[in-house]
């Protein structure tokens, strides 16, 4: 089992605009594997409200295949909450597709949260 996110990972993801600024080097980070390989990480931690779920990153050339997806619903039986700034609307527009829905407003976008089911 492959479970060791690569530095070189993070360093795309800080670089990235979606998650530039976020990816904190002291985090606890859950791994998303395919072919393999790490390609990419989720971020789950405890919060007053819920399980927060980010920053999530998937390399860009490992994305639409479903992996951020199959990361969220490892946390099916927990209510969830994620951020979307509102620039990212390709984010938005697959966390509504995942079941969150908007929750509070923030700085910049939202906080989405999906109920366990």
């Amino acid at each position: 089992m492959v479970d060791r996110i690569p530095e070189s990972l993070l360093r795309e993801a800080n670089a990235a605009s979606e998650t530039r600024g976020r990816v904190r080097r002291d985090a606890y980070r859950e791994p998303i594997v395919c072919d393999g390989r790490v390609v990419g990480f989720l971020t789950p931690h405890e919060t007053a409200w819920g399980w927060r779920l980010g920053p999530i990153y998937v390399l860009p050339e490992y994305r639409r295949r479903g992996l951020a997806l199959a990361a969220y619903n490892r946390f099916r039986d927990r209510t969830v909450i994620v951020f979307v700034s509102d620039k990212n609307i390709v984010s938005r527009a697959f966390v509504e597709r995942a079941g969150f829905v908007p929750w509070r407003p923030g700085n910049g976008g939202w906080f989405m949260r999906r109920e366990a089911v």
